[in-house]
């Protein structure tokens, strides 16, 4: 078994899609190599990604595939055989091309085909067939004819159009991520003869731009990793250099005795922008501290790819951490490089926050009416009085004080024309806390203003305190209504609003604490603010609620519940969205107990009957005691009317277990019913008596919950 090696090098590649790009193009690879039949099922491979390569190295490669044989359907058998059994021409024509040497002739391999042939039966039809043994196709055919077509496949963020040219004459037009300089492909020690991007393959690349050799002739596939690390002053492997990165910054953390900011894909961005990454500790002037420290961390995070340092008290460190793509013996002048880019960031922003105190914050109000929201929905001063409006509704509701109400909204887009904000815009809110805090509001306030956009994505905090839970209620729902009013909904894999993302942020909030309101009035009253015509208002409500319903579903779904018991709780979560998953866990629990398999199917025959006879089961109608003649129609009434008292203060109190197992209750006495009453009888007046008991059964059953959703099997 062997080696297999190909590097791209190119011009510095997308450091946010280095990652992705690199490992992509192994896997492509390997999936080609594995249908060719070149590697074992999870062979071991390296994957190298640094800014100027893209790369793999397979072990366990072999150089050819193995022979197959395969079974070639020929011609149907009324065409290629004769009544008598003869060979027509339409068959030996088409043996003649499946022969090796098809040039020359050889009726003894001819006949020896012949002899091989068979027949078998396709949908009624004879066909003639015959198996071959295909040759193996080898490693260099296979990287030649599908490496390309990888290449292809990347999920590139955006192609670079560039041109090879030689001698001043253009020769292709070339579409890659970056322009490409080489190809190296190499099984073992030899090369593999490829041509892509515009240049044939080789076994040269080149180092580090500043630190390595410009060329270095690759001996092995197995050498290519250690030359380049002592000849090229390149560390390929992405982890590994990844790994080398976290190691230094927390050898600096515990000399400093701070600790470090830094996410995966801030330390992944960082990993991607080096071939030879060096940490350094630089500083800045304390003054700077008086910022407020989102917006230092996010200059030094976002804007220069620096790693803040925290004290171990908790505050932001003046100290900061910077990844070099260089190893000089003096490293003064880069780290007061360094010191001076953000000092100079710093300096800015520090300006912007000292002149934005200088107008209340309540005075941009007025500033609003000249930002355009949408062009179908007004300005951003339209939008803050549609969001006060919905605040002090829903306020009213969940025991809010109105004139805190008032206060939030008024304030709670006025940091978005403000000059820190403009120039940071991912600190919307935070700036605004900041400004409230700094005219010395309440507390509350403040955090309700920066809270107003969470959660912002999958795992964020959620808001505090109410106020700040309505407010960002009232921002969202005012965001989807206003967009699913004029039409704007989410396609496929396009949401430019974050629709969606808003969406799911709701169903978090209502999720997180019990509210005096449903989410069918909150979809409601915030569709009332923009379409007045109750028609229409109707219609679009609908709209709103399967565009939720569709985020419930796959918010659950993801998280591993079965899809029928989501969707038999789906209305519930419209009533009561709080205690919805509960309810869920419940019904999950019952739906794989043997014993209430059954209830499901009663459940659905029920449902059958009922909607034959344009009975809603939650409308019953009453039942006349006299009509009931059979014993297991007066024993289903009266545990009826048992339970019903029952379960209602079970869903009262909220004991979802208690009031599933009330419904298993009522499997033997329907089974009962069923079993010695006939429903459908010729006697109108008893026939729709026992219609109108099923009905009460059912809307008793299925107050919560509808059972006859729920299959009897695990739904994956």
């Amino acid at each position: 078994m062997s080696n297999f090696l190909i590097e791209i090098f190119t011009e510095e590649l997308p450091p946010t899609a280095l990652k992705k790009l690199s490992t992509s193009l192994t896997e492509l690879s390997v999936s080609f190599l594995a249908k060719d039949k070149l590697i074992e099922e999870n062979p071991n491979y390296e994957v190298f990604a640094t800014p100027r390569r893209l790369g793999f190295l397979i072990h366990g490669v072999s150089l050819s595939a193995p022979n197959r044989k395969e079974k070639v359907r020929l011609v149907p058998k009324e065409i290629g055989l004769g009544k008598k059994g003869e060979i027509l021409p339409p068959l030996e024509n088409k043996i003649k091309s499946l022969l090796i040497n098809g040039n020359k002739k050889s009726s003894d391999r001819e006949s020896q085909v012949l002899k091989d042939i068979y027949t078998e039966d396709i949908n009624g039809k004879d066909f003639i067939f015959i198996d071959i043994l295909r040759e193996g196709i080898t490693l260099e055919e296979s990287v030649q004819k599908n490496f390309p077509l990888c290449l292809k496949k990347l999920p590139v963020p955006k192609l670079m159009k560039y041109q090879k040219v030689t001698d001043q004459k253009v020769e292709q037009d070339i579409e890659f991520i970056r322009p490409a300089r080489s190809v190296v492909s190499m099984v073992d020690d030899k090369l593999i003869n490829i041509e892509v991007l515009g240049m044939r393959s080789s076994n040269s690349t080149n180092g580090h731009r500043f630190l390595g050799k410009n060329e270095i002739k690759i001996k092995s596939a197995l050498e290519y990793e250690s030359q380049l690390f002592e000849s090229g002053k390149v560390i390929v492997n992405f982890k590994e250099r990844r790994e080398k990165i976290n190691r230094s910054v927390i050898n600096i953390c515990d000399q400093e005795s701070c600790e470090s900011i830094i996410d995966d894909n801030l330390l992944d961005e960082i990993t991607a922008l080096c071939e030879w990454p060096t940490a350094l500790l630089c500083q800045f002037d304390n003054e700077f501290l008086s910022l407020p420290k989102e917006c230092l961390i996010l200059t030094m995070q976002r804007h220069q790819k620096y790693i803040p340092l925290v004290e171990k008290d908790g505050s932001l460190s003046n100290k900061f951490i910077v990844i070099t793509n260089n190893a000089p013996d003096d490293t003064t002048k880069i780290k007061t490089g360094n010191e001076k880019v953000l000092r100079a960031r710093l300096n800015d922003a520090h300006f912007f926050f000292l002149k934005d105190q200088e107008k209340p914050l309540i005075e941009r109000k007025h500033d609003l009416s000249a930002v355009t929201y949408h062009n179908l929905l007004g300005t951003l001063s339209d939008r803050t009085e549609r969001i006060k409006s919905l605040l002090i509704d829903w306020g009213k509701k969940i025991n809010l004080d109105t004139s805190d109400c008032i206060t939030v909204a008024d304030l709670s887009k006025n940091d978005l024309v403000t000059l820190m904000v403009n120039e940071f815009p991912e600190l919307q809110g935070t700036m605004g806390k900041y400004y409230c805090l700094s005219e010395g509001r309440d507390s509350h306030i403040a955090e309700a203003i920066e809270d107003q956009y969470k959660p912002r994505y999958s795992g964020d905090s959620l808001p505090k305190n109410r106020l700040a839970k309505a407010l960002a209620l009232a921002d969202k729902f005012e965001l989807i209504a206003g967009l699913i009013s004029i039409d704007l909904m989410p396609t496929g894999d396009k949401d430019p609003y974050a629709m969606r993302r808003n969406a799911l942020g709701v169903l978090s909030i209502l999720m997180s604490e019990k509210l005096e309101v449903t989410l069918d009035y909150l979809i409601e009253s915030s569709l009332r603010i923009f379409i007045s015509n109750s028609t229409k208002r109707g219609v679009t409500i609908k709209k709103m609620q399967g565009f939720i319903s569709d985020r419930i579903f796959f918010f659950f779904k993801e998280q591993g519940y079965r899809a029928d018991c989501i969707m038999a709780c789906m209305n519930f979560a419209f009533v009561d969205s709080y205690s919805f998953p509960f309810l869920l866990k419940e019904l999950e629990k019952v739906a794989m107990n043997i014993d209430s398999k059954e209830l499901f199917s009663i459940n659905k025959r029920i449902k059958n009957i009922l909607e034959k006879a344009g009975i809603s089961g939650n409308n019953p109608k009453s039942i006349d005691q006299n009509l009931l003649v059979e014993k297991a129609e007066k024993d289903l009434f009266l545990i009826s009317n048992q339970l019903y008292k029952q379960i209602n203060s079970q869903i009262a109190h909220n004991q979802f277990d208690k009031y599933l197992e009330s419904c298993i209750d009522f499997r033997k006495p329907i089974e009962d019913f069923f079993k010695n009453v006939l429903v459908n009888v010729d006697e109108t007046n008893l026939r729709n008596n026992r219609i109108f008991l099923l009905s009460y059964v059912h809307s008793i059953m299925n107050q919560l919950v509808d059972l006859s959703l729920v299959s009897k099997g695990r739904n994956e």
